[in-house]
């Protein structure tokens, strides 16, 4: 555990990284291979004059700035006996030499001693692969172009590498792809990044790069990945979908207004057909009933006056019969 001027203690964990402790807040803060160290595990922290922290680990040295929240790695390529460091084996002597032991030896040195490599390196874009196939006659995509993608292409990777050859196993990268991720993803040295099954839409892949000594490209480059949607997410088709339902609406609707228009229409003539023919019916029938009723009438007052004026009762009783007769069969034709 080390004390700094602003009362935060660090402290050296078996896994969980370095860990930052604000006795004022109260409030825990790990950093880990997430954020550039080299290994979760921390044997021991000393601090140089310039407050940066300098760590051992089980894979070398890193130097810690807190101002900058950056990691400077050290390895075996830079000078050390072995990466894997020993709980408790640390030193930093009165005039400011620091001691480390390692499982092979001790190793010691100044921190403003060490030769640093101050050049900010450019950075490219050297592979992208879809379904981890490289695309035909790839060439190195620079700060500012543009991917465009279809929605079937649902699994595609970066690969990149920062343009610094002096340990350039060493470089550090971080990247992030805006619209999809929410925090700088620091891979260390890992210089590849994959994505799948991304949604349809517009992207940014941003990307950071240092040299063998921390020193960052801040700039960065920024790659825009456009991802255009399936036929049936487009804009254009759902208004097209809308357009044609509310067609397909009225048109029913319109057929079902002129089959009521139709059935309205048929039951008019109908109608108007029934009535024609009550009325003929009604003329037929007064015309039957004014022929047959006036020709039994004239009967009826024939077969009268004639048995009026006879005087033999044989001859007035047949005139009556006939009368009655007459009379009944007009009741009925009634």
């Amino acid at each position: 555990m080390l004390e700094d001027s602003d009362d935060n203690y660090w402290i050296a964990s078996h896994g969980g990284g370095l860990i930052k402790f604000n006795s004022a807040s109260e409030t825990f803060k790990s950093l880990t291979e997430a954020d550039g160290l080299p290994n979760d595990v921390v044997y021991g922290i000393l601090r140089d004059d310039n407050n940066n922290l300098w760590l051992s680990t089980n894979r070398g040295i890193s130097k810690y700035s807190p101002v900058d929240n950056i990691f400077k790695n050290y390895n075996t390529r830079d000078g050390l006996p072995n990466n894997e460091f020993n709980a408790g084996g640390f030193c930093k002597t009165a005039s400011g030499k620091f001691y480390f032991g390692t499982i092979d030896g001790l190793t010691f040195f100044y921190p403003d001693s060490l030769s640093e490599n101050k050049y900010i390196p450019k950075i490219a874009e050297t592979d992208f692969k879809i379904f981890d196939k490289s695309l035909p006659y790839f060439n190195c995509f620079t700060d500012g172009e543009t991917i465009h993608l279809t929605h079937s292409d649902n699994y595609f990777s970066f690969e990149f590498s920062a343009m610094d050859f002096t340990e350039p196993a060493n470089n550090q990268y971080a990247y992030m792809l805006q619209g999809f991720d929410k925090h700088w993803i620091y891979s260390g040295t890992r210089h590849y990044a994959a994505y799948t099954q991304l949604d349809a839409g517009n992207y940014v892949f941003s990307l950071r790069a240092s040299n063998n000594n921390g020193v960052w490209n801040k700039k960065g480059i920024n790659i825009a990945v456009i991802i255009t949607p399936p036929i049936w997410q487009t804009w254009w088709f759902r208004t097209l979908a809308v357009l044609s339902i509310l067609l397909i609406i009225i048109y029913i609707i319109k057929m079902k207004m002129d089959q009521l228009k139709k059935q309205t229409k048929l039951q008019q003539n109908f109608s108007k057909q029934l009535i024609e023919f009550q009325e003929a019916e009604k003329k037929r029938i007064a015309s039957e009933l004014h022929d047959g009723i006036g020709q039994s009438l004239l009967i009826i007052t024939n077969r009268a006056q004639i048995g009026l004026m006879g005087e033999n009762p044989q001859k007035m009783k047949q005139q009556l019969t006939t009368i009655d007769e007459t009379a009944a069969e007009s009741l009925n034709e009634i």
